[in-house]
């Protein structure tokens, strides 16, 4: 799975991993980078066919006070689940 970051106002901003295992979960650490916002998205795409993605179900928040040490993003806790069957 091809795992991306997007914000609303400025698209695709970030590629978070290009061969993510297809297990319905997902844990990342927020590159130290990244500033803060409450519109980022993450799209999924299968590998397999690119033309089989999702975008999570809604924009999530990264605060202003988000530090690479910090708990680890899950997806499946956004709204971005899948299954590439």
């Amino acid at each position: 799975m091809l795992l991306r970051l997007y914000r609303t106002e400025f698209g695709l901003i970030d590629y978070i991993d290009s061969s993510a295992q297809n297990d319905g979960s997902y844990s990342w650490e927020i590159p130290s980078n990244r500033g803060p916002g409450d519109d980022y998205q993450v799209r999924i795409t299968s590998t397999s066919d690119p033309s089989i993605g999702d975008y999570s179900d809604g924009e999530f928040t990264i605060p202003s006070t988000a530090q690479p040490d910090d708990d680890d993003t899950n997806f499946s806790e956004i709204g971005a689940s899948w299954t590439d069957d």
